[in-house]
């Protein structure tokens, strides 16, 4: 069985949380962060009642599809598309009261490093208020390079 390990940061010090009915929880452009980080990192297909929820991105690490830089950002593209067109899905709605800074419109892959079997992706979110957030998504999963041999 595969083995996985995924971490969350944000290039802020701190976390902001306000305390509501269940608990302290995230809110703003960080609640963002985890719903980009969730989206792109659970598999398409993976979530029964949600078949839409998630992109392949996982799938292609996994199966160890992503050996190059070219290959990193096209996969990461064709997931982050995904992710916006969910996002967009949910938010389409006139009665939706989801504040605008925790609403991405946009992703960006600032940089990116691969040193199999770790590829780490540095993302800056942009949300519909305007707000930005940096990400560090480190994952590991099946990333090799081919022995040259």
């Amino acid at each position: 069985m595969s083995k996985y390990d995924l971490s969350l940061y944000t290039a802020e010090d701190r976390l902001v949380a306000a305390l509501g009915p269940r608990g302290a929880q995230l809110t703003g452009p960080l609640k963002a962060a985890q719903q980009f980080a969730s989206l792109f990192l659970t598999e398409q297909g993976s979530v029964t009642y949600k078949p839409d929820y998630g992109t392949e991105f996982m799938y292609y690490m996994r199966f160890g599809l992503i050996r190059t830089d070219l290959d990193v950002v096209l996969y990461f593209n064709q997931s982050t598309a995904l992710v916006l067109d969910y996002i967009n899905g949910v938010h389409d709605d006139a009665n939706d009261t989801t504040p605008d800074d925790e609403i991405i419109i946009n992703i960006h892959l600032d940089n990116f490093t691969l040193e199999p079997p770790v590829l780490l992706l540095y993302v800056t979110l942009t949300m519909r208020s305007g707000a930005t957030t940096k990400v560090v998504l480190p994952v590991t999963a099946g990333v090799e390079v081919p022995d040259a041999n």
